[in-house]
């Protein structure tokens, strides 16, 4: 085809034409190449020639065989759907044959589209795959296309969306590699020729796998256990996160080139604690996280023993205090609590060297009467408490403190007796001999 003509014809219900068995007929001067009487050139016209009635704006010529021509002529009347118009479309051919195939479009809506839940990221051993909802209420869908590019569209692959349910349309991107970053854009075509086009991307990651396991689950206070794992991922940081009661206490560990790791955690409370290993990712592999193990801290179960030098003393005198705590370790503190005759309570502190002895000396009863004295292991996060047997001993004044008051009391009247003799011997009258 070399040029393309459109025209309106007829518009009845403006009194344009005229209807027979519900269509419109052309207006009759417009057939003979005449526009209407008003010279508004709305109605009527054709041409076979280079002159005659022409309508610019609702013609299409082509430069070369097999071009596309487009019109897109809009008379400007009032959209009715009772109003019936008639046109006439002239296709003015050159030398030469072939088929024409053409369309009148009505429908200048795009179809309606979505994609269904875009994802941000698949792992590079899965296939994805789009599913997008796609409708069109006037002219029909003709097709749903898929592209896909993995280097920013200097190349892509399209491929056809299959229709399934509830206007649901799907199509699958194979497995990529980790490190790439996938663009695709799904697009709708209706009958008529329009368009709707929807984008997303997600990232393609390799997937890490991470192990570990503990080589105690059991452990007395201030024992140890290790952490051995394993990254696929080699020459990696990894987090561990032991957990007690709430309170998170971190570690970093690098796995080696071939991504096994360990390390030894002693823990600084007794009780129930969890292990967990994580590793954050990088630009081609995700985050990885373990399962959790778990361990168990236990107090140590202590016995303290408690001797005394002897079982009486004066007041004044010191009272030395020992003993030793089991299991044997160095500054275990002991406790040695005195109860006094009168039920009150002096207690000491001291330390255990690292046999397990203490010593508390030049302990001085301050008054007398029956005492008595325990030792005690005072506990901490990793001892439990106990207590030694209770013993006795008797506090008593000196001999001299006790009879002091009657040595005092005899004395004075020593001192009186004396007194009088010597006062007596020097007034008694000296006698002359004859």
């Amino acid at each position: 085809m070399y040029e393309v003509q459109l025209y309106l014809m007829a518009n009845p219900s403006a009194g344009i034409g005229t209807m027979l068995n519900g269509m419109p007929l052309p207006l009759e001067s417009g057939l003979y190449g005449n526009a209407t009487s008003d010279g508004s050139a709305t109605y009527g016209g054709y041409r076979l020639d280079g002159e005659g009635f022409y309508h610019a704006n609702a013609s299409e010529s082509c430069e070369y065989y097999g071009q596309d021509m487009l019109v897109n002529y809009s008379s400007g009347l009032t959209a009715d759907p009772t109003r019936l118009l008639l046109y006439h479309l002239a296709l003015i051919a050159e030398e030469g044959e072939g088929n024409i195939t053409f369309m009148f479009k009505t429908d200048f809506n795009s179809p309606t589209l979505n994609i269904a839940d875009p994802i941000d990221g698949a792992s590079s051993d899965d296939d994805v795959l789009v599913t997008a909802y796609a409708v069109d209420g006037e002219s029909g869908l003709e097709n749903v296309t898929l592209e896909y590019t993995v280097n920013d569209w200097v190349d892509w692959t399209t491929m056809e969306m299959a229709p399934s349910v509830d206007d649901a349309f799907v199509a699958t991107i194979p497995e990529q590699v980790g490190g790439t970053t996938v663009k695709y854009r799904v697009t709708a075509v209706d009958l008529a020729g329009n368009a709707a086009t929807e984008e997303s991307s997600y990232v393609v990651k390799n997937t890490p796998r991470l192990y570990i396991s503990l080589s105690r689950t059991v452990l007395q206070g201030g024992g140890a256990t290790q952490v051995v794992g394993w990254l696929s991922k080699g020459l990696a940081d990894v987090t561990l996160d032991f957990v007690y009661q709430g309170t998170h206490t971190l570690r970093t560990v690098q796995a080696g080139l071939n991504g096994s790791f360990s390390y030894e955690f002693a823990p600084d409370t007794a009780g129930d604690w969890t292990v967990t290993a994580s590793w954050a990712g990088d630009d081609e592999w995700w985050e990885a996280t373990s399962e959790s193990c778990s361990f168990t801290v236990q107090k140590f179960t202590t016995s303290v023993t408690c001797n005394v030098e002897r079982t009486s003393l004066n007041l004044g005198e010191d009272m030395d205090v020992s003993g030793y705590v089991l299991p044997a370790e160095r500054n275990v503190k002991v406790i040695v609590s005195f109860a006094k005759p009168d039920g009150s309570m002096v207690t000491r502190e001291v330390y255990t060297s690292s046999d397990g002895s203490y010593e508390l000396l030049a302990f001085q009863p301050t008054v007398k009467g029956q005492w008595h004295v325990q030792a005690r292991v005072a506990g901490d996060e990793f001892h439990q408490t106990s207590s030694s047997n209770e013993l006795s001993f008797a506090v008593s004044d000196s001999w001299f403190n006790e009879y002091k008051i009657y040595i005092i009391g005899a004395g004075a009247v020593a001192g009186i007796v004396a007194v009088g003799v010597f006062l007596f011997t020097r007034s008694k009258p000296e006698i002359e001999e004859e």
